[in-house]
């Protein structure tokens, strides 16, 4: 369906009270939020024809909208703040830019990692000290980044707004 034809007719559904003849109007730009200015990789917006949903795009297109260490700080903040600037809104709409909703984690982002490189000395003799990488140690270091990435997503589980996923 072309969505930037004039005369677009609206689809005939089952129970619809439109008339296959009667035209919708011409799709509204959308407007920026006053959010969307303290994010990078969020893109907030907001259409003046229904100024109480707001559209929360993951932005990284070029990445299939992957997330890396900072969208994971900017989802939790943005939903933390959605619903208390005054801004009316009743509904969050959650989707990705682009071809993609989500390409999941960015395994590229090396600040997403950091907390696995950990190395400690096998054994206590300085003259043949070895390193290698210990499992558990490392495990133990990812944990703060496990607790931001989970409560990133709490976040939207708690945002005083509906959420939804599209």
């Amino acid at each position: 369906e072309n969505i930037n034809n004039k005369n677009r007719t609206a689809p005939a559904r089952v129970g619809s009270t439109m008339s296959p003849s009667q035209t919708l109007p011409p799709p509204q730009p959308a407007k920026t939020h006053p959010l969307d200015e303290n994010y990078s990789f969020l893109s907030i917006k907001y259409h003046e024809s229904v100024p109480f949903v707001t559209v929360v795009a993951l932005n990284r297109p070029k990445k299939r909208n992957a997330i890396n260490a900072q969208m994971w700080k900017e989802i939790g903040d943005a939903f933390a703040s959605i619903g208390t600037t005054g801004d009316g809104c009743r509904c969050v709409l959650l989707t990705g830019s682009g071809k993609g909703f989500c390409g999941g984690i960015d395994t590229t982002d090396e600040k997403f990692f950091s907390g696995l490189a950990v190395n400690v000395d096998d054994d206590d003799d300085d003259d043949d000290a070895t390193t290698s990488k210990d499992t558990a140690r490392k495990s133990i270091a990812f944990l703060p980044q496990i607790l931001q990435m989970q409560a990133a997503f709490t976040a939207v589980e708690q945002c005083p707004v509906r959420s939804w996923q599209l």
